[in-house]
């Protein structure tokens, strides 16, 4: 999925969500977990693949998100994130 940045620039940040076919270990977890990749990666870095496989087993949902201009990015994209 695609979300719309508000700040004028017209950029969209790509969302990975996967749903969990497991209940929660604790059933006073589960819900949403958020993964933002660190400043070289993507959500296709083997350490967000990874976590992702490893927090679905435990019964969380999990969206990952690709910072603007890291992974498939989308053409025309006018600002990148901070690599340092």
């Amino acid at each position: 999925m695609l979300v719309d940045l508000a700040d004028g620039t017209g950029d969209k940040l790509a969302v990975q969500v996967h749903r969990s076919r497991r209940k929660p270990v604790n059933p006073s977890a589960g819900g949403l977990v958020v993964l933002v990749h660190g400043l070289g990666g993507s959500v296709e870095s083997d350490y967000m693949r990874a976590t992702t496989v490893g927090l679905l087993h435990a019964g969380f949902n999990v969206a990952r998100v690709d910072l603007r201009g890291a992974g498939d990015v989308e053409p025309g994209v006018q600002q990148t994130h901070s690599r340092g």
